[in-house]
């Protein structure tokens, strides 16, 4: 078998927090306000009416659709303009795809623009919930677990996709800084654990493997790494040497939603890249 001498193996890790968001969308509307009403346009051309008094065009959470309001309630435009969720909601939240967590006087339901129909609101608040009725939501004080709309028999595990405060890795829980910051240091803590750690395959490298792995894993109530599964593979060892640093890791500080430490859902996405000794991709051989 040919040296690889002459050539590196770069490792690119990229971290992404329960919500991924659809870079292929370009946002072409532009809001304009005239009266202290504001509207849509594509270019110079009104699509929405001046009828709304404030359009949000900036959330990353509604990953394309606006946001709008009337007074003090909410509702959804598309990409288009087009009404997805009328504004009769105190708090609108994005869900998926066309699926909107909505909420009246402290009561939510979910909403799907494809139904037009109002939704029931008869939960105190939903960490999650599709349209089969599977998911996480709040009932007479407590989190549980759902299951084809009714309350499910198995509430060992509830787990969280999106806590108030995120499980993370270790080691910035001492230096007095705000969840943001600590946050963001844990991040850097993480990344720097696995580009110490992880190794690219012999067999990866000798046949050109490349690309991104996605490792799906739970955090324990007690900051344990439980039920690793790799949910995005490109084989050549890959798989193994991303689950392999993930067990290298020590107990993680575990998630808490309302005051409780909580289990909690991670995507951990590792791309894999050959380059050269001055950090051009590699020329795959045939």
């Amino acid at each position: 078998m040919g040296s690889n001498s002459g050539w590196k193996c770069g490792l690119l890790i990229f971290f992404l927090l329960s919500v991924f968001v659809n870079d292929s969308f370009a946002q072409y509307l532009t809001k304009k306000e005239k009266a202290g009403k504001w509207g849509l346009f594509d270019g110079k051309k009104k699509v929405v009416d001046f009828t709304y008094d404030e359009i949000d065009t900036n959330s990353l959470l509604f990953n394309g659709y606006f946001l709008v309001r009337k007074g003090d309630q909410y509702g959804v435009l598309n990409e288009e303009g087009l009404l997805l969720v009328p504004c009769e909601y105190d708090t609108v939240k994005h869900s998926g795809k066309d699926r909107f967590i909505v909420a009246v006087k402290d009561k939510y339901g979910l909403y799907l623009p494809q139904t037009g129909e109002a939704p029931e609101l008869i939960y105190e608040d939903i960490q999650y919930l599709n349209p089969e009725g599977n998911g996480v939501v709040k009932l007479d004080g407590n989190w549980v677990n759902l299951e084809n709309g009714e309350v499910s028999a198995d509430q060992e595990r509830v787990v969280f996709t999106t806590p108030e405060k995120f499980g993370r890795f270790p080691g910035c829980e001492d230096l007095g800084l705000p969840y943001k910051e600590t946050k963001k240091c844990a991040e850097k803590k993480m990344l720097e654990h696995i580009y110490r750690n992880i190794k690219y395959p012999k067999t990866a490298v000798e046949n050109g493997v490349e690309g991104m792995i996605v490792i799906s894993f739970l955090i324990s109530p007690e900051g344990k790494i439980t039920a690793p599964k790799v949910v995005r593979t490109i084989g050549g060892g890959c798989d193994e040497a991303g689950l392999e640093v993930l067990n290298s890791m020590p107990d993680w500080i575990p998630a808490e939603h309302d005051g409780e430490k909580v289990w909690m859902q991670f995507n951990l996405p590792i791309r894999f890249k050959l380059q050269d000794g001055n950090g051009k991709k590699k020329k795959r051989k045939n």
